[in-house]
């Protein structure tokens, strides 16, 4: 992230003299939608690249310690656009919206549809993040109950 930053402030001369252009942007990482862990220890984020082979915005889920002792991580699995990082109430898990796609026989879409994002959870011990939610149209928005049994989608 230090690095990425450096990168950006040495690059502002070059942009200013030039302007930016549409192979700039394809470079350009977007980091949105960040999420302060209940502890304050930890910040997840949304961080976006475009796929310019597949023409789209790739994004997917990262945690940085809010005191800066290690780098990054990701968090979501490669391949599946995931957002919309929410923490659980006690930061043991930590729920987000993804598009995977899972077999129609575990309830997923066929493969002549396009997913829809649904909810996942990842529990911030380890592990495979899980499929909380199988709804027709997807989830857009979700939100933590305040004892942390349940998601409002």
């Amino acid at each position: 992230m230090k690095t990425l930053f450096a990168l950006i402030l040495l690059s502002v001369p070059a942009f200013a003299s030039r302007g930016v252009t549409a192979e700039d942007y394809f470079g350009f990482v977007f980091i949105a939608d960040p999420h302060i862990s209940p502890d304050g220890r930890q910040v997840a984020y949304t961080l976006t690249r475009i796929d310019t082979a597949a023409n789209r915005r790739v994004s997917s889920i990262w945690a940085v310690p809010t005191n800066g002792s290690s780098e990054p991580r990701q968090l979501s699995a490669e391949g599946f656009s995931s957002t919309a990082p929410r923490w659980s109430p006690d930061g043991t898990r930590l729920a987000f919206l993804s598009n995977r796609n899972p077999s129609p026989a575990a309830g997923g879409a066929t493969a002549a549809e396009a997913p829809r994002p649904q909810i996942w959870i990842l529990r911030m011990d380890g592990g495979e993040a899980q499929q909380v939610s199988r709804l027709k149209n997807g989830a857009s928005a979700m939100q933590w109950s305040p004892d942390g049994n349940r998601i409002v989608a």
